[in-house]
Parts: structure tokens; C-alpha cells; sequence
């Protein structure tokens, strides 16, 4: 099926619980087990700008890409001396039409209005603009985040629809307007997630992370003489932070699952 009037969102906690590591280790056995698919042929992922942006903002290529573009004076000075984006709440990153067969999307700013602002989108790269910040190959990679997400059994999914939008009303597409999508999945961190495995008296700060999908050799049969592949899904838990924090960050700009 081609790409519906369908949108997902990545929560901040959900994207920030991410490794390079822990997603490329999952798609890959999704690989294996023949899982590795996007539920539609095409697809639109929505990701905060701060968040994702914060893990370029300080490569020297995003920095050269970002120079004269018009939101680089958005950003506020980190004690280091680096910047960090200072879009605000309201700032996101649209990733339209991705796909699996490394045909070009389009990436946009979206800004949903704050009261001062109104409402406004403006494309960044893809289809209609070639100012190199398609370098990043975000294609490949919201994809496998978007896949390892939808596998991880514990991931909240909330849909909604916008039934204007499907009455063919409202659908936004004014130019330099956001776009109204019939569906909407907002994807979230459960309200409590299992503990990782730890010693008795370890109290240590534990924050949300990423435990990898995997294929299992399992036994079975008389005498346990057969063995077959069975598929680990993906879990969100509570980790222990320093852990976490020495794993390889989500850094898009460093390759992605092949």
C-alpha cells in the first residue's frame, strides 16, 4: 500500500532512549527473520527539532551545511562554547515519503505557531531543495528508527484521527502551512518500564534505554533434538544511566543500517 494520509511522531523520551548501536543490532535480526518492513510503502515521520538536531549541531560538516541557512541564529551557547539548537517546543523536523528502496524524501521544518508565529513549514532538503543536508541519508535512517520502534513490544501507539482531513476538508495544504494528516500515531515511553537486571544494593540512576531486538536459537521437539528461530522483541527499561550514557549515541550523521 502506498502512502497513506498517515503521520508518526517520535516522542523526545522515546528518541532519546535510542542508541546507534542498540537500532542497527535490531533491524538486523529483523533482517534475518524476513520482519525488516515499514507498515506502508511510504511513510511521514515527525521528530522534535531540538532533539534531533542536538546530535549534529556540532559536526563540523552540519555546522558548514547550516552556515547560511535561515535557522542557524536559533541556537543558544553551551558553557563548552558549542551551540545547541533553541528552536522551542513548537519546532519539529517532517520527514515525508520514507521509504525502503533509498528513493529520495523530502525533509521540512514544521513549526506548529506559538501565538507570535503562526503556523509555518519550509522544506530543507529532498526532492526540492539539493542544498546537501540529504548528506545525512535520513531516508535509511528514520526508517530503521521507525521500524525498531513499531517492533519494541512495550512502545505506547496512540492514533488519532482527523475526520475533516478525511472528508477531503482542512487537509492544510496552503503553501508554507503545515500539512493535516487523516492519521496521526503519536509514539510514546510506557508510564512504567521493567528494571534491568542489577545486584542487590545497586543504586545506581537508572534511565530509559533501548534493549535490542534478537534471534534466539530455541530447543524443541523429543528430546529437544530440533532447534528453530524465534524473534526477542525490542524493550524500553530502565538502565543504569552511566551505561547508557558510554553506549554510541543515535548520531545520524554516522551511518545506519544497511
Amino acid at each position: 500500500m502506498k502512502n497513506p494520509s498517515q503521520l508518526f511522531i517520535i516522542g523526545d523520551e522515546v528518541w532519546n532512549s535510542l542508541s546507534m548501536e542498540e537500532v542497527n543490532a535490531t533491524c538486523q535480526g529483523l533482517k534475518e527473520m524476513d520482519l525488516f518492513h515499514l507498515p506502508y510503502e511510504r511513510v511521514n515521520v515527525r521528530t522534535h527539532i531540538d532533539t534531533t538536531l542536538d546530535l549534529l549541531s556540532n559536526h563540523r560538516d552540519f555546522r558548514a551545511i547550516m552556515k547560511d541557512r535561515w535557522f542557524e541564529k536559533y541556537t543558544k551557547p553551551r558553557k563548552d562554547g558549542t551551540l545547541a539548537p533553541n528552536l522551542g517546543p513548537n519546532a519539529y523536523l517532517e520527514f515525508r515519503g520514507v521509504n525502503l528502496d533509498d528513493e529520495e524524501i523530502e525533509v521540512l521544518f514544521v513549526h506548529m505557531g506559538d501565538g507570535v508565529h503562526p503556523p509555518t513549514e519550509c522544506v530543507l532538503g529532498g526532492r526540492k531543495d539539493k542544498g546537501g543536508f540529504e548528506k545525512y541519508n535520513w531516508n535509511r535512517a528514520i526508517a530503521s528508527v521507525l521500524i525498531t520502534i513499531l517492533a519494541t513490544d512495550n512502545a505506547q501507539k496512540m492514533t488519532e484521527r482527523n475526520k475533516l482531513v478525511s472528508l477531503g476538508i482542512g487537509r492544510g495544504t496552503k503553501p508554507g502551512r503545515p500539512r493535516k494528516y487523516e492519521y496521526t500515531t503519536t509514539i510514546s515511553l510506557p508510564r512504567s518500564l521493567p528494571e534491568e537486571e542489577r545486584t542487590e544494593g545497586d543504586g545506581k540512576k537508572r534511565c530509559p534505554h533501548l534493549r535490542r531486538g534478537h534471534v534466539r536459537n530455541q530447543k524443541y521437539g523429543p528430546g529437544f533434538s530440533s532447534i528453530r528461530q524465534i524473534w526477542i522483541s525490542p524493550m524500553f527499561i530502565h538502565a543504569d544511566e552511566a551505561w547508557v550514557k558510554s553506549r554510541t549515541a543515535y548520531n545520524l550523521s554516522k551511518g545506519t543500517s544497511s
